[in-house]
């Protein structure tokens, strides 16, 4: 019983920092006039920023289901609330409209781990209550693989902001900082 109760922790925090850490793009800021590029970066920073509201509720839910004592509850709980989440963030994931391709590449390379990762989810709720500890148990290389997707999707947009002159909200601080430090010290030399 400590080994199920481990390895549902386990995943309720790996999905819940994950989450916290923020899924998805930072919102970017442009320092200049917009190009072409910019503009499509902008338009799909604007699509995806109601995901992020889901993904909150993905992560309570998430966590809620985790937090009953039996892997019946569990299981209960991933069938009634966390499915139709994640469920419903593929289908928007699956409907953003992208015109570069660029950007298609990122947000592409993101899909087939999530689809995965709901498909897992789906094969543990929908087994018999003796198995779904075992189909439990095979959500963890599934979702350490969507979580690797994510690491890469962020590297690979924060690339795409830095290649298009787009500074994340929060970096512009950072930037700042740096960029005065640095003048400081071109100034005493």
């Amino acid at each position: 019983m400590q080994t199920k109760k481990a390895i549902l922790a386990a995943l309720s925090c790996v999905l819940a920092g994950t989450l916290l850490a923020g899924y998805l793009q930072p919102e970017p800021v442009v320092q200049t006039k917009r190009t072409p590029m910019q503009n499509e970066i902008m338009r799909y920073t604007d699509q995806m920023r109601p995901m992020q509201a889901l993904l909150k509720t993905l992560e309570t839910q998430w966590s809620d289901a985790h937090a009953h004592a039996t892997p019946s509850n569990t299981q209960l709980q991933l069938r009634q609330n966390v499915l139709p989440a994640l469920e419903v963030l593929m289908s928007q994931m699956q409907s953003v409209s992208i015109q570069e391709t660029a950007i298609r590449e990122v947000h592409e390379e993101l899909l087939k781990p999530l689809s995965d990762f709901v498909e897992s989810v789906r094969i543990a709720v929908e087994s018999p209550p003796e198995t779904f500890v075992q189909r439990h148990r095979d959500l963890s290389p599934v979702l350490s693989s969507f979580l690797s997707a994510q690491k890469v999707y962020r590297k690979e947009l924060l690339r795409l902001f830095q290649l298009h002159q787009i500074v994340p909200i929060g970096s512009e601080t950072k930037s700042a900082s740096a960029r005065s430090q640095a003048s400081e010290g071109e100034e005493k030399k």
